[in-house]
């Protein structure tokens, strides 16, 4: 069971609401890091595209060991993405 679904089934995340999430980094399908989520986060993913997000920067912490997007409002703040898709039975 994917991240995405075992969020689902805990009710954390109810299940009608996420049909398509923007991602980067380890939590994008072709990520070779290594990472120990980067697998069963896309386990059910039915697809997988580029994408445009507007208004949002990247940043990398050292210190925190992991990238962050900050929301800019900017449209020139646009970066790509991939947008995982799950379709809903």
């Amino acid at each position: 069971m994917s991240a995405a679904a075992a969020a689902v089934s805990s009710g954390a995340v109810p299940d009608s609401s996420i049909q398509r999430l923007a991602v980067y980094g380890t939590l994008r399908d072709d990520d070779d890091s290594g990472a120990a989520w980067t697998k069963p986060f896309v386990g059910d993913v039915d697809s997988a595209e580029t994408a445009v997000v507007s208004g949002f920067r990247l940043y990398a912490s050292k210190k925190l060991g992991y990238p962050f997007a900050v929301s800019t409002g900017d449209a020139k703040g646009t970066r790509y993405r991939l947008v995982l898709s799950h379709d809903s039975e």
